[in-house]
This record gives structure tokens, sequence and C-alpha cells, in this order.
């Protein structure tokens, strides 16, 4: 799926999208308009009476402070959305050490839906998945990414032959570093190996969903996101 961009105008629109950025803690990159580089920040409070947000300090901090009325751009992603706009600083106030800042709210927003769900890559966290296939069960397959809507994991070639395109497999265990394993039912959706004895790429989607399964993925997926946002942000400085 790819939809084409479109451009968010009017108020109430803006502060609910503003608002669930908020809710999911996503991390914002910001631009600062007229200077080279890139930072990270994140929305801490919306204030709808004033027009205007809290920033938190951005970082790393490489600029003594940000003047008012310097206009910033922001990036972010949420639910596989790509989110930009602009806005201008305010003011500012001193909070343990460094800034907060009083931006104003945009005018715009621009909303670009690619896909679904958008898909974070895992290969830099300790990722498994216990498939519980009818014939034999499948120990630590690699999960190589995961959205919102399910995963992709990688198996040994020699347990190729225990799954089959759409098939259900009930009761398998997700496991991520520094979280709580979620037990999980799956839909095999595509399964492909690019030489007999390559490991096999296999997509699954999830169903069968219970409420605290939802939400135990939702904050899954939040905090991935913003660790891959920071891993990323500070190697662009080192």
């Amino acid at each position: 799926m790819n939809r084409q961009p479109f451009q968010i105008h009017t108020r109430p629109q803006i502060l609910a999208l503003l608002i669930k950025i908020v809710e999911n803690k996503s991390l914002l990159t910001i631009k600062i308009e007229g200077e080279d580089g890139s930072y990270s920040s994140s929305i801490l409070s919306i204030n709808a009476r004033k027009n205007n947000f809290a920033l938190d300090e951005p970082f790393p901090q490489t600029y003594e402070h940000l003047d008012k009325n310097t206009i910033l751009h922001c990036y972010t992603r949420l639910d596989g959305i790509s989110i930009s706009f602009s806005c201008k600083t305010e003011a500012r106030s001193k909070f343990n050490g460094g800034y907060v800042y009083q931006l104003s709210l945009p005018t715009t927003i621009n909303h670009h839906q690619r896909r679904r769900h958008y898909r974070i890559p895992l290969n830099w966290v300790n990722a498994s998945l216990n498939i519980n296939s009818p014939e034999k069960r499948i120990d630590q397959a690699i999960v190589t990414d995961i959205s919102l809507s399910g995963i992709g994991a990688s198996i040994p070639a020699n347990f190729a032959n225990l799954l089959q395109k759409n098939s259900m497999l009930n009761q398998n265990i997700l496991m991520i570093a520094n979280f709580s394993p979620i037990q999980i039912d799956l839909e095999i959706r595509s399964i492909r190996a690019d030489s007999p004895n390559a490991p096999v790429c296999i997509g699954a989607q999830f169903v069968n969903l219970q409420k605290s399964q939802k939400e135990a993925i939702q904050q899954l997926i939040a905090q991935l996101n913003r660790e891959t946002c920071q891993i990323k942000a500070l190697a662009r400085y080192n």
C-alpha cells in the first residue's frame, strides 16, 4: 500500500494528530532552518488554549539555544504514517540544565501513509520466535522486523517443509530482549528462500489478538521505534 500524501489544515485534526504523537511517545527529527544537520526531540505537552506545545531540548546539543521565532522543521512516523510540519519557537525556559521550548502549533501537517503499518527492522536487537508448527516446534527463529500487523522472520532451511503459505500457527512465543514474552497466533502470508540451503524468510500476520495482546504489541513497537530513532541520531554524530 502506498497512498498519495495529503495535507491537514484544520485545527482539530492538527491537535488530534499532535496528541497522538505525544501519547505514542514518538521521537521527532528536528531540522533548524538555515543550518545543517538534524537533531532529535519529543513533544512534552500541548496547550490548545495558547495554541502552542512544549518541545524537549533537541539533542545532541551543538548550539547555544534556539532564539525566539526560530523556524523548526519536524519529522516523525506514527503507525506507518510519515508526518512532517514546521513551526516557530515562541519562548524557552530552563529545565534540568537545559531548555524546554514553547513552539507555535503548525498550521499545516503533511501526512503520507506509505503502507498500512510501518515495519521496524530488528537487526540491532535480540529478537526471536518460538513457532508452534503442527509437526514440530521451531525454536529460536530470528525475527527480522515487526509492525502492528505482523512480523518477518528467518528460519533454518531444514524447517522449510514444516510451514505452508496461509497455514495457521497458534500459541507462538515472541521474545524480544528487555521485553516480556508475548504469546501470539500467526497466519503465514509468505515464504521465500533465495537458494536450497539458505535460511527461509517468512512473513506472518497477527491473528485473533486480544485487547491485552494488542496493547502489549503497541507498547513494544512504540519503544522499539524510539530506540531505533535514538540509535540513528547518535550514529550521525559518532
